[in-house]
């Protein structure tokens, strides 16, 4: 007689190393978010830097082309800054045989052409003090900055930032040379500019001083 016997089979013991709980993964999860959140704002914050150099150095590129242009054309180049759009752009006045003014053009070449400040910046303070010799016979714009064709400007600082980066322009009267630093107004070497600003005082000009 064959006997059948049954045995009972006992669960193996569960390796403690193997496979996670779910509070191990949910803590892992939470990691992979924190890092990913963490290079996302040093990404962001990169992105925003590269943006401002930019929109700075086409400020600068301007300036500097504006220059050039009136020397080479012995012709004022005159450089607009719109406050309101954040745009920037050179115009010249074309004029016929016997100078009358035909047209103001706006320059839009390889070199040089119109120009807007990203969203994020914007003009955040704008100061010309107008060269007198040149704006006798120019419409003045307290958001223009003429530069001459003998190598001289009006005086001028122009400040663009974001909130949180901030970059100055400025510009020397005696010699119409572009200078951009990282910072604000109050940063800007006050060497060369303190001379032109007492030269180009409110009493120089009134007593008729200038050249």
């Amino acid at each position: 007689m064959r006997i059948f016997t049954t045995t009972k089979n006992t669960p193996a013991a569960k390796d403690p190393h193997k496979g996670f709980t779910l509070t191990e993964i949910l803590v892992v999860v939470v990691l992979i978010a924190m890092m990913a959140g963490a290079s996302g704002g040093l990404y962001l914050r990169s992105y925003q830097k590269r943006v401002a150099e930019k929109a700075a150095a086409e400020l600068l590129q301007t300036a500097l082309y504006a220059r050039i242009v009136a020397i080479e054309r012995n012709q004022p180049c005159k450089m607009y800054l719109d406050p309101e759009t954040g745009g920037f752009f050179l115009a010249i006045d074309i004029a016929d045989e016997q100078g009358i003014l035909l047209e103001e053009r706006v320059i839009n070449n390889l070199f040089c052409r119109p120009a807007q400040l990203p969203e994020s910046m914007m003009f955040e303070n704008i100061q010309i003090r107008p060269y007198r010799i040149l704006t006798e016979s120019l419409n003045y714009n307290n958001n223009v900055i003429i530069f001459a064709p003998n190598g001289t400007a009006d005086l001028a600082v122009v400040q663009i930032g974001d909130g949180f980066r901030h970059y100055t322009l400025s510009i020397s009267s005696s010699t119409a040379r572009p200078h951009l630093i990282r910072g604000t107004i109050e940063d800007v070497i006050p060497d060369t500019f303190d001379l032109d600003a007492q030269w180009l005082s409110t009493e120089n000009i009134l007593k008729g001083r200038l050249p």
